[in-house]
């Protein structure tokens, strides 16, 4: 009786510990579950990240920072977009001291900074010459980003799509010659969590994504993160306050230099 006593004590302490260790591997592994209904076609999900009030006008005022160029800044950004390439970014100090405008419309650009006698412009392949802010010649994707829809590659070589249970993200990989798009959505197949674009093996953009503020049916992401490796730039955006429609009067893309400026025209081979 004593031997079967012991034996049976054995039997629950081994079973004990057998528990115990797969709750430890469970937890340390950390593994999302699998979303329900689970997406595993690439064309589907880009499909459903195909954003329905992209067209809409909207205000935002948010929190910014820089790294770039060994400069570091910090302070607050008031942006107007209406697709598809009509963007103004406003840079103020936290005590709404005004650094810089830059306004975008139609391929052009203006670009003034306070302290600076001229007043620059041009076509929008100078505008980085000027204006170190991510995809600033691409007004159009950048708007998209800061909506947080993601323009995917046009008829890709190749697509893959797969669940990554580490992250609980999905995983969309696009393929075009020496480009490769990686889009990371979210377990509801809808919310983009982040895009990075490689070119030639190095990646080109990386963009964060996180959080969500909403006005009227409207969303973006609480927090942008645009990160350009090769050019050091590292940009951070949180949005505060969020307005969907057209909540402007006159016309803020059509920008004029202040008085006292003198206007500079730029053309792609300057430097």
């Amino acid at each position: 009786m004593r031997h079967r006593h012991q034996s049976a004590a054995q039997v629950h302490q081994l079973f004990l510990v057998a528990a115990s260790g797969i709750v430890l591997a469970t937890s340390c592994c950390g593994l999302h579950p699998l979303p329900d209904p689970l997406i595993t076609d690439p064309a589907e999900m880009g499909t459903r990240l195909a954003s329905p009030d992209g067209e809409r006008a909207f205000y935002a005022e948010a929190r910014v920072e820089y790294y770039g160029e060994g400069v570091a800044r910090k302070g607050k950004m008031v942006l107007m977009a209406k697709a598809p390439d009509s963007l103004r970014i406003e840079l103020m100090t936290f005590t709404d001291d005004l650094l810089s405008v830059l306004a975008m419309r139609g391929g052009e650009f203006r670009w003034f900074e306070r302290g600076r006698k001229e007043c620059l412009g041009g076509p929008l392949c100078a505008a980085p010459m000027v204006a170190r802010f991510p995809m600033v010649s691409t007004p159009d994707r950048l708007i998209q980003v800061f909506r947080g829809v993601v323009p995917l590659l046009p008829e890709p070589e190749r697509r893959e799509l797969k669940f990554l249970r580490e992250e609980g993200v999905y995983l969309l990989t696009l393929v075009q010659g020496n480009v490769e798009q990686q889009v990371r959505i979210g377990p509801d197949g809808r919310t983009v969590a982040g895009v990075r674009m490689i070119e030639g093996g190095k990646t080109a953009i990386d963009v964060e994504l996180s959080g969500t503020i909403d006005d009227a049916g409207a969303a973006v992401p609480r927090k942008v993160r645009l990160k350009v490796p090769e050019d050091g730039l590292d940009l951070s955006v949180e949005y505060r306050d969020f307005v969907s429609g057209e909540p402007w009067t006159g016309d803020p893309f059509d920008f004029s230099c202040p008085k006292g400026t003198v206007y500079q025209a730029l053309d792609c081979l300057e430097e």
